[in-house]
Order: C-alpha cells, then structure tokens, then sequence
C-alpha cells in the first residue's frame, strides 16, 4: 500500500499496524473536513434566519427573477440562453451564500449536486467573462437579499 500524501498524515491520526492508512479512514477524514467547511460556511445564515427552506428560495428565486428580468419559469427551466444561464447561476449563488446546502439547491432546481458543485466552481468566471452587467445585477441582487433576510431576523 502506497503512503499517504503528507497533506493527508495531519488529517487522519488513526493507522493500521504497519503505520498506513486505510482506504476507509482516508475517506473518513476527507468527509470530515468537507462536513466542516459546509457546517461553517453555511450554518451561520440559516442560525440567523427563521425563515424555513421553502421560504428562502422563494424569496430569492423572486429577487433574480425580478433583477434579472427573466421569469420564475425560465430560470427553473433547461433553457441555455446566455440572461437565463446567467440568472441561473446568480440564483445558486445566492441560495447557497443565504445558507442553503448544495443538495437543496439541487433538489428545488430539480438537477444533480454535481451541477450545482459546477456552478458555483464556475461562477467566478462567468462573473469576469460576464462584464461590468452581471456584476451589477449581482451586487443589486446582494443588496436586496441582505436587506430583506435582516429585516426577517
């Protein structure tokens, strides 16, 4: 069995008799920092707020849609036109900085994790590749968003 990348070594205390990791605990200690940074990057909203799931994506699906200039429809939809896409990314972004994990935001644009994990991955770069508009729309959006989730505290 190959080592351990010494990035790994200072996860994982636990080893097997020769001093290797196992296969099991190598996955066991990348789950628990995944689970960490979920927990602490998206815990701290969803604390603040009394406003249940349904609610939160509501809210913002009516913020994009209205900023955006797109309906509730399209956005939810397969459409791949460029405003729709955008909208869609500006969406997932929003939900997930209000605090709503990868797999609700998925379940509710009804499409897998792994699409969601693309966007946000991706999302940087529509920003840079978008120009100074989807910036703007975006920063409006922010705005909106903070004021209303303060306002339900």
């Amino acid at each position: 069995m190959k080592k351990p990348p010494s990035s790994f070594a200072t996860l994982s205390t636990s080893v097997n008799d020769k001093g290797e990791h196992t296969p099991r605990q190598r996955q066991y200690a990348f789950g628990c920092v995944l689970t960490y940074f979920y927990v602490e990057r998206y815990a701290k909203v969803l604390k603040k707020s009394n406003m249940r799931k349904s609610e939160i994506f509501n809210t913002v699906l009516d913020v994009v849609a209205a900023e955006t200039e797109v309906s509730h429809a399209c956005i939810l939809s397969r459409c791949k036109r460029r405003e729709v896409v955008d909208a869609r990314h500006m969406l997932c972004r929003s939900l997930m900085d209000q605090g709503m994990t990868v797999s609700d935001v998925a379940e509710r644009l009804r499409c897998t994790r792994r699409n969601v994990e693309k966007i946000e991955e991706c999302f940087d770069d529509r920003m840079k590749g978008g120009g100074r508009v989807f910036e703007f729309v975006f920063e409006r959006i922010t705005k909106i968003l903070r004021k209303r989730f303060e306002r339900s505290v």
